[in-house]
Parts: C-alpha cells; sequence; structure tokens
C-alpha cells in the first residue's frame, strides 16, 4: 500500500488544452518569433498564463497566441489579420490613438504583464483564438466571461498607487511620445474608453 496526496487533476499536460473562455496574463511578447526549423513566423507571438476559466483544471497552464500580421495578397487583402490585431492592442490597451484607414505603429512589447479576455477554440488538438474574440477584462461585450478577480484587483490598486507618483513627476521629464488610448487596465465594471475602433 502507498499512500500520498492525490493531486487536483491527472492532466499532465503544462500548456492550455480545452476550448472555452479564458483570462489570460501576458508573460512575454515575441514581435519577431521563428519556428523550430529557423523560418521567420509572420505574426506577434504571446506567451499567456491562464488566470481563470470556463474549465478550472486549466488554471496556470500556458498558452501561446499567434496573431498573424496582415497579409496584403491574402483574399481580404489583410482586412481580417489588421482588425484582430487591433482588438487585441485594445485589450491589452497598448493600442494608439489612430483614425481608422491610417497607419498605426503597435508595441505590443508593453503588454508584458497585462491581461486579456479571450475564446479559445480547439481543431486537430490544437488550442487558438476564435476568430476576434479577445476583449479587455473591463469590455461590456465580454460580461460573461470568467475572470480572476483577485489579480484585476491587484492591477487596480497598483494603478491607484502609482497615479499620484506619475502625477508628481515633472513634465519636462516625460518622454514625447504617442499615449494607448488606456495606459493601464481599469477594473471590471469601469466604463469603457469610446474610441474609433468600437465598431470592430
Amino acid at each position: 500500500m502507498v499512500s500520498f496526496t492525490a493531486p487536483q487533476n491527472m492532466e499532465v499536460s503544462s500548456f492550455l488544452e480545452h476550448a472555452g473562455r479564458y483570462h489570460f496574463l501576458v508573460t512575454a511578447v515575441d514581435e519577431n518569433p521563428v519556428s523550430k526549423d529557423g523560418s521567420q513566423i509572420s505574426a506577434i507571438k504571446l506567451e499567456c498564463k491562464v488566470l481563470a476559466g470556463d474549465d478550472p483544471t486549466q488554471n496556470g497552464k500556458q498558452w501561446t497566441c499567434y496573431l498573424n500580421l496582415p497579409n496584403m495578397s491574402h483574399k481580404d487583402g489583410g482586412e481580417f489579420a489588421s482588425k484582430v490585431l487591433c482588438r487585441a492592442a485594445k485589450a491589452l490597451c497598448v493600442l494608439p490613438q489612430v483614425a481608422p484607414g491610417q497607419p498605426v505603429n503597435i508595441d505590443f512589447n508593453l503588454a508584458v504583464g497585462r491581461t486579456f479576455l479571450a475564446t479559445i477554440e480547439k481543431r486537430d488538438d490544437r488550442t487558438s483564438l476564435k476568430g476576434g474574440d479577445i476583449f479587455a477584462p473591463n469590455d461590456p461585450e465580454a460580461k460573461e466571461y470568467p475572470r480572476n478577480q483577485q489579480v484585476l484587483s491587484q492591477q487596480a490598486s497598483a494603478q491607484s498607487q502609482a497615479a499620484p507618483v506619475q502625477a508628481a513627476q515633472p513634465a519636462a521629464s516625460a518622454p514625447q511620445q504617442t499615449q494607448p488610448t488606456q495606459v493601464a487596465q481599469q477594473p471590471v465594471g469601469a466604463g469603457a474608453t469610446a474610441d474609433p475602433f468600437s465598431t470592430l
């Protein structure tokens, strides 16, 4: 006879395996990812950790998200890919103020440490983002999504503590740059910021 503490579940993979709605934390970003053979992948790579989801057994697991770059030779001229990129940037609060139809530069490296909600689908044993189903935690369109309220509360607290420090800095010390539409994530329930891409 052997005695030991039973595990929470018997899944042995450390990667997200089940489809569903999830709350993710971005742990790393690669804007120039390569495949195993060294060839360039035309996408933005987000390394993520599951914070909460429809399937609690997936909490804490890793997930890699590839956001395809627009391909002008595609039948839609890259339109869908550009929409997904903008939706992801908006969800992660790194989308600069830009008018529809105008060039935009997005620094996804700023997304590290931020969270988002997304629907994951599974095809041929591979998980991927379902269409453009990616949202900020405070997006009213995603009010039914599971969330890790503890993490969101910690982010909101850190943001409120940082605000007075930032306000005290001399204006001359701040670098001149285009600011994202939201510089930090808002707690769930906060009003969504209106922007030209609200219909994406």
